[in-house]
């Protein structure tokens, strides 16, 4: 069921029950007016026939009379009588005087005020005046005069019962029109949320996440309707476009992983069919081309290695960090690098109190350690030649740590790209995969840390480390 007949319906229902509410209130207020006016109307035609001088006249005359207006005339009251009300007296228990139209039932001794009585199908009100008349000639007991007026109920029931049916036929117009009158109310009242519909229609079906929905659409309850709908289209438009830069990444990232393992595969493969082809070659010659596959397959190895250690970093959270004593790890990375550093020349210098580190401790070392291999592989300068300078400095919550290296340096258009994964620098000597310094930035950022690079003062490149310490 649509909205628009649910508040239709709503409305008629409540009209409804508005109606019969005042129908009901207004049914006994009505009846209860009639009520009154008709006692008012006995009450004062007893106390008429009560006054003295008319109980006198009636006693006098003491006849039987068929009309009102009759006994009224005859008795000389000057028309102090109503004619449309019943009447009648008793004086003792013999003589009755009565009007015409008075119900037919015996003397019944009434309780003093209003009664009921049903007589013959017909239910009558009753008013029951008593008067004590004093002794007179031989009796020496008062006489009891009794005045009973009386009316019927069918006037009032005619009444209600016209009340009731024009009542009724008011009830089913105001039904009627609070439906319509709900009908059109909810056509205008849903108009703006239509016209809100249109345009969220069309967004979905041109696919378009930057075109926006109107805000002044109607009130404001539809306008901040709107707005959110446009803060969700906003949303929905970043998510998109991050997913497909995700995507586009991913399928670049596979595609280079691709070409980087294809490389050295392509390699192995190509000097394995060499000495299956060769079998008889010179041992010299065989022994390069294993020296090659080795080298190859230490290739191959590390970049396997690479990508583990970055599928884990970025799958790394803060469950795995524990407190790393900063010296101890560089230490123990120089010492990793062991075959290179008993080569080349490497500068230490910490500080005093070395400070405590809070993170993943292989991911902090793979940091070090490929911008320690980095300058190994990458710098154009023999192992024997090359002088790296490792030094750090605590300033506040944070150390900052400097390595440097004498080597050919990287380009400064280049810094910042070098840090992406599977990009090389254009001076990069050694074979690689482009991953080294991608491990170093996401390792920095993971740690809530900072990498830049910069020329260094030994002519070569400086890489710049800065990670919040244990306070």
């Amino acid at each position: 069921m649509s909205l628009r007949s649910r508040i239709t319906l709503v409305l008629s229902g409540l009209t409804a029950i508005i109606v019969l509410m005042a129908g009901a209130v207004i049914h006994q207020l009505t009846e209860d007016d009639i009520r009154n006016h008709l006692d008012n109307r006995l009450y004062w035609q007893a106390e008429k026939v009560a006054e003295p001088e008319v109980v006198s006249k009636i006693l006098i005359n003491r006849r039987f009379f068929n009309t009102l207006s009759e006994t009224d005339q005859t008795l000389g009251l000057g028309g102090l009588l109503d004619a449309e009300i019943p009447t009648r007296v008793f004086v003792g228990r013999d003589t009755i005087i009565a009007t015409g139209g008075f119900p037919d039932f015996p003397l019944i001794f009434f309780p003093e005020g209003f009664s009921e009585l049903e007589v013959d199908g017909t239910k009558w009100r009753i008013q029951t005046k008593t008067l004590r008349r004093p002794p007179s000639g031989r009796s020496r007991t008062p006489s009891l005069v009794m005045i009973q007026t009386a009316v019927s109920w069918d006037s009032m029931s005619t009444t209600l019962s016209d009340f009731r049916k024009r009542f009724f036929i008011i009830g089913i117009i105001s039904v009627m029109g609070s439906g319509v009158g709900g009908w059109f109310l909810g056509g205008a009242a849903l108009n703006p949320i239509n016209r809100l519909r249109k345009y969220a229609e069309a967004v979905r079906s041109s696919q378009d996440l930057s075109e926006r929905i109107p805000e002044k659409l109607g009130p404001g309850e539809v306008e901040i309707l709107a707005q959110s709908l446009n803060e969700m289209l906003s949303r929905l438009e970043v998510n998109v476009h991050t997913t497909e830069q995700a995507l586009s990444s991913s399928r670049e990232f596979a595609s280079n992983v691709a070409h980087e393992l294809r490389t050295p595969l392509t390699s192995i493969k190509m000097n394995l069919d060499m000495l299956e082809r060769y079998p008889d070659s010179f041992p010299e010659d065989r022994h390069k081309i294993l020296l090659n596959i080795i080298k190859e397959q230490d290739r191959l190895l590390n970049t396997l290695e690479s990508l583990r250690l970055l599928a884990r970093g970025d799958l790394s959270d803060e469950d795995v960090f524990d407190e790393i004593d900063f010296s101890q790890l560089i230490q123990d990375v120089i010492g990793v690098n062991k075959s290179h550093s008993a080569r080349s020349s490497i500068d230490l210098r910490l500080p005093s109190t070395p400070p405590l580190l809070r993170g993943w401790r292989e991911g902090l070392a793979v940091l070090f350690r490929n911008v320690i291999e980095n300058a190994h592989v990458h710098s154009g300068v023999v192992d024997e030649d090359l002088v790296i300078h490792i030094s750090a400095k605590i300033s506040g919550k944070w150390i900052e740590v400097h390595i440097d290296d004498n080597g050919i340096g990287i380009d400064e258009p280049e810094r910042e790209q070098v840090m992406k994964r599977f990009v090389r620098g254009t001076k990069s000597t050694g074979v690689g995969s482009g991953l080294g310094l991608s491990l170093v930035n996401q390792q920095a950022i993971i740690h809530s840390g900072f990498v830049d690079i910069y020329k260094s003062p030994l002519g070569g490149t400086r890489v710049c480390i800065k990670l919040p310490i244990v306070v």
